[in-house]
C-alpha cells in the first residue's frame, strides 16, 4: 500500500462519475452520480438499523460475512488495483482499528509508515498483494468503527465500481452499469 496525491486519482473519479459530497467541514463522502446507469447494492449486517439510500437494493447478511462481501465483489469482477479514500481523516480510521489490529504485524509496519499521513485524506493505492491487510482493515472497521467518520471508500481502478465501508456493519456497492451489478448479484446467488 502506498499513499498517492489526490490529484493523481481525480481524473479516475471523474471518469467514473464519482463526486464528493461535503457533509461537514471534516467529513465528506463520495457518490457515483455522473453516469447514465448507476446501480447501488447496500449490504448490511442482520439486526443493524441502517437507512437505505433511495434507489438502493438491500441485501442483509450475517454480520460476520459483511467483510467477505467486499472480497467477493473484487474477486468476482477481477479487480486487483484499488484506491482507498477515508471519509474523514486517516487518523480517525487508524484510531478506530488500533486495538483490533494491535497484534497484526503487517498493520503495525504500515501504521508506522503512515504516521505522516494521518492528518490528511490522501488516497491510498492498494494492489492484490495488499488484499490480506486490506481485508483485516475492513473487518476491524466494521467491528470497531462507530460512525461515518471511521468509514472509507474503495474505488476500483479497472471498472466503475465504488464500495463504501460504512461502520458499524455495512457496505454500499455502486456500479456504473447494470452488467457489473448483475455480476455482483450472481456472486451472492452462488
Amino acid at each position: 500500500m502506498e499513499f498517492v496525491k489526490d490529484a493523481e486519482v481525480r481524473d479516475l473519479l471523474k471518469d467514473y462519475g464519482i463526486v464528493e459530497i461535503l457533509e461537514t467541514e471534516d467529513l465528506s463522502r463520495l457518490s457515483m452520480e455522473g453516469l447514465d446507469e448507476v446501480s447501488i447494492l447496500q449490504i448490511e449486517a442482520e439486526g443493524s438499523e441502517a437507512s437505505t439510500d433511495t434507489g438502493a437494493e438491500m441485501l442483509t447478511v450475517d454480520a460476520a460475512l459483511v467483510a467477505d462481501c467486499i472480497e467477493r465483489v473484487f474477486h468476482r469482477l477481477h479487480l486487483y488495483e484499488l484506491i482507498l479514500i477515508p471519509m474523514s481523516k486517516w487518523r480517525n480510521v487508524f484510531d478506530a482499528v488500533a486495538f483490533s489490529l494491535a497484534s497484526n504485524e503487517d498493520w503495525q509496519e504500515f501504521d508506522h509508515f503512515a504516521t505522516v499521513e494521518l492528518n490528511a485524506r490522501d488516497p491510498l493505492f492498494c494492489e492484490a498483494a495488499d488484499f490480506q491487510l486490506l481485508s483485516s482493515l475492513i473487518r476491524a472497521l466494521l467491528a470497531d468503527g462507530e460512525d461515518s467518520t471511521h468509514g472509507m471508500v474503495i474505488v476500483a481502478t479497472g471498472a466503475p465500481v465504488m464500495v463504501e465501508v460504512l461502520p458499524p456493519g455495512g457496505i454500499r456497492v455502486s456500479t456504473g452499469n447494470q452488467g457489473l451489478n448483475d455480476s455482483i448479484r450472481e456472486a451472492y446467488a452462488s
